[in-house]
Parts: C-alpha cells; sequence; structure tokens
C-alpha cells in the first residue's frame, strides 16, 4: 500500500510543479497555459483520489475541491488541442467566458450545498452533471485531435515525435476520462486513474526533458489539402503580372487574381510556403531588383529598388543583404 501511495501521490506532486513552471514561465505559449489548466485540474481530481481511498477520513471540504476540479479537465484538454490546431498566439474571449462561467457555476453550487452538509446532493446529481460536462468535452477534445492528425491517428509508429507525443496525452486523458466514468456508474475503483495519470506523466517528462523539450507538445503543422497546387497558381499570377512590384499591393488583390480567397492566400504563403506574406513578396521583389541589376544600367540601385516594389532606400538595402547575403552594390560589381 505505501508503494502505491507513493507512485500515485508522486505523478501529482511532480504534476503541480511541472503545471506551475508552464503556467509562469517567460516565453508560454497559450497551448502551454491549456495544458498547465489540464495538468492541474487532472492533479486536484487524482490528489482527491489518492487521499480519499488511502484516508477514507479525509475532510468532506478535500472531496468537495476534487470533484469540482473535474468540471475543468474536458474543457481545458479540449482548448488545449484546439489550441494547438489553430496555432493561437492569444486568448479568445468565448474561450474565458466557457472557463469563468464555469468557475462561476461551480462556486455558487459549492457555497449553497457545501459536500460537508449536503454530500447526498453531490452524489449522484452534481457528480453526474460535473462528469457529463467532463466527458462531452474529453470527446470534443478528441475531435479536435482527429481534425489535427487525421488517419495518423490509427498508425502510431508512423507519427513524427510531435504527433507521437499528442497522441500519448490523448490516449491518457481518454483513459483516466473513462476510468473515472466507470467509477461513478459501476463501481470501478478510480485508483486506476491515479495510476494511469502518473505512468503518462513520467514517460512524457523522461521523453521532453531527456531532449530538452517544454513537456507541453509544439503546435503540430497541419498540411493544406491541394495546398502546393494553390503555391504555384499564386508563383505563376504573381511572375506574370509582377503584382509586387506595386508598392500598394495587397492581400485580397493576390486573391483577386488568383480566385482564392483572402485566407487561402495567408493560408498557403504560412503553411505551405511556410514564411508568410510579407517574407514572400520580399522575395520576389528581390529577384526583380537582382534581374534589373543585371539589365538595367542606367538605373540606380534607389532607382532600383522603387522599380522592384520597395517604399524606401533602407527598406530596399536590409532586404537585399538580408536574402542574398551581401549588398545591391557588392551584388553589381560582380557584373562589371
Amino acid at each position: 500500500m505505501n508503494f502505491l501511495f507513493l507512485f500515485a501521490s508522486l505523478g501529482v506532486v511532480n504534476g503541480v510543479f511541472v503545471g506551475v513552471y508552464l503556467l509562469f514561465k517567460k516565453d508560454r505559449k497559450v497551448s502551454d497555459v491549456y495544458f498547465a489548466g489540464l495538468i492541474l485540474t487532472l492533479c486536484i481530481r487524482i490528489g482527491k483520489s489518492v487521499l480519499y481511498y488511502f484516508f477514507p477520513e479525509t475532510d468532506r471540504i478535500v472531496l468537495q475541491i476534487g470533484l469540482s476540479g473535474c468540471v475543468f479537465i474536458g474543457p481545458f484538454f479540449y482548448l488545449y488541442i484546439k489550441s494547438l490546431q489553430h496555432r493561437q498566439k492569444s486568448f479568445k474571449k468565448r474561450d474565458a467566458q466557457l472557463l469563468l462561467s464555469l468557475l462561476i457555476s461551480i462556486s455558487i453550487i459549492g457555497l449553497i450545498y457545501p459536500y460537508r452538509v449536503y454530500p447526498q446532493h453531490w452524489n449522484p446529481e452534481i457528480v453526474q452533471g460535473i462528469y457529463l460536462i467532463w466527458g462531452l468535452f474529453t470527446i470534443l477534445g478528441a475531435i479536435q485531435a482527429y481534425k489535427l492528425l487525421g488517419h495518423r491517428m490509427f498508425s502510431f509508429w508512423k507519427m513524427k515525435g510531435e504527433q507521437q507525443y499528442l497522441m500519448m496525452i490523448l490516449v491518457g486523458v481518454v483513459f483516466i476520462t473513462l476510468t473515472y466514468q466507470l467509477a461513478l456508474y459501476i463501481g470501478f475503483t478510480y485508483l486506476w486513474g491515479a495510476f494511469i495519470f502518473s505512468i503518462l506523466f513520467y514517460v512524457l517528462a523522461f521523453r521532453a526533458f531527456s531532449k530538452g523539450k517544454s513537456i507541453a507538445p509544439k503546435p503540430i503543422a497541419k498540411k493544406l489539402f491541394g495546398g502546393d497546387q494553390m503555391l504555384n497558381r499564386i508563383n505563376e499570377f504573381m511572375k506574370k503580372e509582377k503584382l509586387y512590384t506595386n508598392q500598394e499591393l495587397k492581400l485580397e488583390d493576390i486573391a483577386n487574381g488568383t480566385n482564392l480567397t483572402r485566407h487561402e492566400v495567408s493560408q498557403v504563403l504560412n503553411e505551405v510556403y511556410e514564411h508568410g506574406y510579407l517574407n514572400y513578396i520580399k522575395e520576389l521583389r528581390i529577384n526583380e531588383a537582382k534581374a534589373l541589376i543585371t539589365s538595367r544600367s542606367e538605373l540606380s540601385l534607389e532607382g532600383i529598388g522603387y522599380e522592384a516594389g520597395f517604399k524606401s532606400k533602407s527598406v530596399f538595402f536590409e532586404s537585399f543583404k538580408k536574402i542574398v547575403g551581401s549588398t545591391p552594390a557588392a551584388y553589381k560589381k560582380r557584373f562589371e
């Protein structure tokens, strides 16, 4: 019994440390915060399970806190997967509203019906409602994971590192959720949830720290369907029309000329070309400037920059040196 208690409780304690670290580290991402929330709420629920299993006389306020934490497990899991799928760089207002509404609701319930006084209201009515929210949002999170991973979900060994990492988290959370749901409805021991969490935590931590990575996986690049063909269409259009020489060029101009939406053009340049709209246009303008240097000797370097689409001499020179590796003047000398 001592070993089982130590094994299960250590996973919880270490999970709390990692969750707090992810919340307060300087370079944290949106996905880090949601992953921290997932870990901490799992720790709250599993910590309650471990205490109650080994110490049945545990104060009922601890049981209330543990049960209340369950209402956030599914939502944090869902928001975490969604933040990876959409590569969120900022928090969405509706996501904050979801978490705040859950916090207010469970707090009001806890104040009106404290577990110490009204355990009969918590078991089963309130607990069933909490577990329903937990289960539904876990399903939604699994659906988001499928949108992100696709059929690769069913070929674990063919996945890349970050994909395998995310899949282990998905499987772990689903198994923990099932364990507690079974414990609620058919009397299955919920201590298995603590063991699964501890095993999963140590596996993920070992993989992360042995490779010098965060325990929270990075956003996974999702291949845009038909993206290569879209990029080819954009390249052909830009080469033919030379829209990049227009200093007032906008994303909508490319979209209108290629029969794509503004969002599709942006997505292609971010996910297929990978460096974004601004870098794409800069590269085209630098290539145009290189061609002008060799073919229009009557133009000054500043004039070449303007002809290529740059608004200022400084931006042209800076971009040229960054992309080509030399100044426009040094590049010109090669052909004199």
